[in-house]
């Protein structure tokens, strides 16, 4: 089970009691519920809910943050830290905005840094902050933007062939 306290099926989340993050569980569905088993009993029933989306029982959630779960969230914004200022205040206020659901939004954009620079992440979190977005697939937009936009030669103004932009004006 994931250190947020949920586990995954078909692409939703469904809660899980805290006492059991770090051990495995055993699920079964269908098309209905989703039923989740420690230790041969069962610990959680959830109804089906769409894909990307969470189901959280508050009774799952424990009344004060655990040391290891404080711990974990601090490990990742060490390292949004050594990302950038941006991608920091960025995981920061997805922490605020979203809670415990932040930590695998948190991990989507420390991974990221695999395939992109970390300066184009850090700026990506930047504009994604500046518009409060706290979405995956908005921040890897955004980093893929970024590169495409770099990657484009830039339009030159002067050339033999493109006429000066007052001999338009004349025209019209």
């Amino acid at each position: 089970m994931h250190p947020d306290g949920h586990i995954q099926v078909a692409g939703a989340f469904y809660s899980v009691p805290h006492i059991l993050v770090g051990q495995i569980v055993k699920v079964h569905w269908d098309e209905h519920l989703v039923r989740i088993f420690a230790r041969g009993r069962t610990v959680a029933i959830h109804s089906r809910c769409p894909q990307g989306t969470f189901a959280t029982r508050h009774e799952h959630r424990p009344e004060h943050k655990p040391a290891r779960e404080e711990a974990y969230v601090a490990n990742l914004l060490s390292k949004a830290e050594h990302i950038g200022p941006q991608a920091l205040a960025w995981s920061q206020a997805a922490c605020e905005a979203r809670g415990v659901r932040a930590y695998r939004l948190l991990q989507g954009m420390l991974s990221l840094t695999h395939s992109h620079k970390r300066e184009k992440v850090n700026w990506a979190c930047g504009l994604a902050l500046q518009n409060q977005l706290f979405r995956y697939k908005i921040l890897r937009r955004l980093v893929e933007k970024e590169t495409i936009v770099t990657q484009l030669p830039l339009l030159l103004q002067n050339h033999e062939i493109i006429r000066d932009l007052a001999e338009y004006a004349e025209e019209v």
